[in-house]
């Protein structure tokens, strides 16, 4: 069976809990034995270098990673990962990015 990672985030602006950490939660407590869950920081440094760490640690066949969208009423899959980091909130270490591209090298977007 395929090694799963399942990641989500932890609260941010304020909030004291994150939709997407508590689903990842609820779904690591049924005990999947090829799951592996992991609740990343809302931070743009350190989120990207947890996550390559627990790949590299636990070398899964999938990562499946959960967001919180505000204001959306369902489940929803992105289906264009746009390159650029663009919020008007800080993320929880304090940092605000504007337009700014996630890969200098990187498409713009990728489908």
């Amino acid at each position: 069976m395929a090694r799963v990672l399942l990641t989500g985030f932890e609260p941010f602006a304020g909030a004291t809990k994150n939709s997407s950490a508590e689903v990842v939660r609820w779904i690591g407590e049924q005990s999947l034995d090829h799951l592996v869950i992991e609740i990343l920081p809302v931070e743009y440094q350190r989120s990207v270098s947890e996550l390559i760490r627990v790949i590299e640690e636990q070398e899964p066949d999938i990562v499946l990673s959960l967001g919180q969208a505000e204001g959306r009423s369902k489940i929803s899959l992105e289906r264009i990962a746009i390159n650029l980091d663009d919020a008007a909130i800080s993320d929880n270490a304090g940092e605000i990015r504007r337009d700014t591209a996630i890969r200098s090298d990187g498409a713009p977007a990728y489908f």
